[in-house]
């Protein structure tokens, strides 16, 4: 990341401002960097616009005698929703899937709760009945009519594949990439659970896949392959009209689950289950098959957007973020992350 610390300065010489980018997105805290509110991006979209979202609500968490309330709350606002268990229970300011679990029942819920910080927010969100999941990269011009998806990135879960003999521990052992991310799985990470020793000791039949992790972030080991060039003009304009339905939302990137790879393409069957913004990261450079050289010039090309559409949006009045605001973003931010229970 130093290269992309040094480029960044150099832009900001060159624009005369070190927080820039944080204009491109002006409705969100700091445009997306982070320590914004994950919530703000759907809350922002009229009714008819949000089918496209997975819904959820939003709870804060209370203080700790007031523990019960809070869940009596969550409950009961999941009830006005339509939304049953299980469902997703992850924070309103978050990053790389930390705090991110699935909650099969209200006792869990509770559990979650209790381990949470006072005070701070959580999105309680429908589990997504789709196994397919990708990232699509946006960006829009400001003042420009329409914009285009700069990137799909498809995102696979951390997985072994049984042999009809050996445990899953014994398989993850096994296998380079597993390997690679042992602690995760086996709960010596604190920032994450891991499996049971129930499921470690299983044998799964032959052809079977076990999935070891929820998140499929590449801090769980989640494997990302860059799809960019299946890009078609329904996926493109069916993301744009939801893009521009958000107020000033010019770059960011959206997770999605899909039911099928054809309907994906087709801009159909597929709920956005997260927002970015200007921190989204183009993760198609995560791709095995990427060179080290080709993801450094699609991040130096991204900063270079984000600096430009920034100083458009300057010209049009608005301000970006102050370095002292920018700054302690980031610190709440890693503070609130240092708190939340453990991701599944």
């Amino acid at each position: 990341y130093l290269p992309l610390a040094l480029n960044w300065l150099r832009l900001s010489l060159k624009y005369r401002s070190l927080t820039l980018p944080t204009a491109v997105n002006p409705t969100i805290r700091t445009g997306g960097m982070w320590g914004e509110s994950k919530a703000s991006y759907f809350a922002q979209l009229r009714r008819r616009d949000r089918r496209w979202i997975a819904d959820y609500v939003v709870v804060q968490r209370g203080e700790r005698t007031a523990l019960r309330a809070t869940v009596r709350a969550a409950i009961g606002r999941l009830g006005e929703r339509g939304i049953g268990f299980p469902v997703v229970a992850k924070p309103d300011i978050g990053w790389q899937g930390f705090g991110v679990r699935v909650v099969d029942r209200p006792a869990e819920l509770a559990s979650y709760l209790r381990s949470f910080p006072v005070g701070a927010r959580v999105i309680l969100q429908e589990l997504v009945p789709f196994d397919g999941e990708a990232a699509i990269l946006y960006a829009r011009e400001p003042g420009g009519a329409r914009g285009s998806v700069l990137s799909l990135t498809l995102r696979y879960y951390p997985h072994v594949v049984g042999d009809g003999c050996s445990t899953v521990e014994e398989l993850m052992r096994r296998c380079p990439r597993t390997r690679w991310k042992l602690a995760t799985y086996l709960g010596s990470d604190r920032f994450h659970h891991g499996l049971s020793r129930d499921d470690l000791a299983r044998r799964p039949a032959r052809g079977e896949v076990v999935r070891l992790a929820f998140i499929g972030s590449a801090r769980a080991g989640g494997l990302y392959r860059d799809a960019s060039v299946g890009v078609t003009p329904a996926l493109a304009g069916r993301i744009d009209a939801i893009a521009r339905a958000i107020p000033h939302f010019h770059y960011g990137r959206f997770d999605v689950r899909f039911a099928s790879y054809e309907a994906l393409l087709e801009g159909r069957d597929f709920k956005i289950f997260e927002a970015n913004g200007i921190g989204g990261e183009a993760i198609e450079i995560w791709d095995p098959e990427r060179t080290i050289g080709a993801a450094y010039r699609t991040l130096f090309a991204q900063q270079e957007l984000l600096f430009r559409y920034g100083h458009r949006n300057r010209l049009s009045g608005h301000r970006p973020e102050t370095m002292r605001r920018f700054a302690r973003a980031l610190i709440e931010q890693a503070r609130l992350i240092a708190q939340y229970p453990p991701s599944g």
